[in-house]
């Protein structure tokens, strides 16, 4: 079993039996200091230094090996740089009720595991934070395993020429192939769940990583799982603190995936107003589009200028598709539509309501609590008005967000960073992360 420090105090709080932990060692010192409240259910420490034996540490008695195969009802407690041979020493005479608490140990993943990374090259160019991720997984795994690297470089490309359909099939959708001794951190992946693969890619706020056992946006788990289930135990309390912090980080300092520039001197409508950030036609996503994007962005300029209502859209900044340029031109030039190219934040805030098919902006604009409209699946199409048919904003336009939407908005931003989310910065979560799936993927197997 692979716990962290505080799994393993509450599991020896929680056990009728003897405690032993093995080695009197830099680690089993930390972690006694860390369980002051527990020492009198830790009745040995175990230690193949004849010198030790028979003495104590701060009143825990110090016995040798041999002397654990004659005890009952006991846990075991493993830690440090060892932990390989004392687990196969313990393997070796039936005693399988241990812990290896991985927060004070290293080099105790085994040396025949397999870890296949998707390493994107320091020149991929897409987002900086990509690569730096990368370097940190490597990093993190070189200094806490004995298992080997096995590195891939990867990259990939959609152009207007690269259906994203074709893409998906080739790159995004292939079958992965492991041996049974592998683990694989996946970059950019989708298919079914799998114990052997952790599927990541860049997230939707600057610096960001997700991971999902399924894949992102409209094929990750969270489009199947109960959004009500996973947000019941989670304390309005703390979310609204949270998200406060969060939304005041990317919204005061104006920050994104994309460099935001300012405009000062754009003139949104001082009526209610639709925003809509066009996606790239041809990115990945689109496949959970309920409509042809080009099409629906046509018919969302039909139906909002036949109400009067004002329509400001934003073009990806790496959209090149020129027949969509064309048409969105003509369009401002009959008045239907007002493009603008400044910060997304100052469009969202000014905004009533935000259109979008799966968007990272969708997901902004949750941080600015406002009410969006998407029009296909994604990983948080559960916090917005989710439409497949136009009639809807036929008949409402707009959509509003009453108070008791938007404290679950927090707390779905609440699960989603702490949950689905690392920052590459948070070195203490990366690393929880990282090595959480393995402890689960080598409870499978013996290693």
């Amino acid at each position: 079993m692979y716990l962290n420090t505080k799994q393993t105090l509450s599991k020896i709080d929680n056990f009728n039996g003897i405690v032993a932990i093995w080695g009197l060692s830099v680690s089993t010192k930390i972690f006694l200091d860390k369980a002051q409240l527990l020492k009198s259910k830790i009745t040995y420490i175990i230690d193949i230094n004849d010198k030790l034996h028979n003495s104590y540490y701060k009143g825990i008695k110090i016995i040798k090996p041999e002397e654990l195969l004659t005890l009952k009802h006991i846990l075991v407690i493993l830690m440090g740089g060892h932990t390989l041979n004392i687990r196969q020493f313990l393997d070796k005479h039936n005693i399988n009720n241990y812990i290896i608490n991985y927060s004070l140990s290293i080099n105790y993943i085994p040396s025949n595991i397999i870890i296949k990374i998707d390493k994107l090259q320091k020149n991929y160019n897409r987002n900086d934070f990509n690569y730096l991720f990368c370097k940190k997984l490597i990093d993190i795994l070189y200094d806490h395993t004995r298992a080997k690297l096995l590195i891939e470089h990867y990259t990939y490309v959609t152009t207007a020429q690269t259906p994203f359909k074709e893409v998906i099939k080739k790159q995004f959708g292939k079958k992965i192939v492991l041996s049974e001794n592998m683990f694989y951190f996946s970059y950019h992946s989708i298919g079914k769940p799998n114990k052997q693969i952790l599927r990541w890619k860049e997230g939707y706020l600057s610096n960001m990583i997700t991971f999902d056992s399924k894949g992102y946006s409209g094929w990750s788990s969270l489009c199947d799982e109960t959004i009500n289930k996973l947000l019941k135990n989670i304390s309005q309390k703390k979310a609204n603190k949270y998200f406060d912090k969060l939304a005041n980080k990317y919204i005061k300092n104006n920050q994104s995936k994309y460099i935001q520039p300012t405009n000062s001197d754009f003139k949104f409508p001082e009526e209610n107003f639709i925003f809509f950030p066009l996606q790239t036609l041809n990115d990945s996503v689109m496949e959970h589009s309920y409509f042809n994007p080009l099409k629906l962005i046509k018919k969302v300029i039909k139906i909002l200028s036949s109400k009067n209502i004002p329509l400001v859209i934003k073009q990806h900044p790496r959209c090149n598709d020129k027949e969509l340029k064309k048409y969105l031109q003509k369009q401002l030039q009959k008045g239907k539509i007002i493009l603008f190219n400044g910060s997304i934040h100052e469009a969202i805030s000014k905004a009533t309501t935000i259109y979008t098919i799966n968007s990272g902006v969708g997901f902004e604009s949750l941080l600015h609590l406002k009410p969006v409209v998407t029009f296909g699946k994604s990983d948080y199409m559960s916090m917005t008005k989710n439409i497949n048919q136009l009639k809807f904003i036929e008949v409402n336009p707009f959509y509003l967000l009453s108070n008791k939407r938007k404290n679950k908005i927090k707390r779905f931003i609440y699960y989603y960073i702490k949950y689905k989310s690392v920052f590459i910065n948070d070195d203490k979560k990366l690393k929880q992360i990282i090595f959480k799936v393995l402890h689960r993927y080598l409870k499978n197997t013996r290693g």
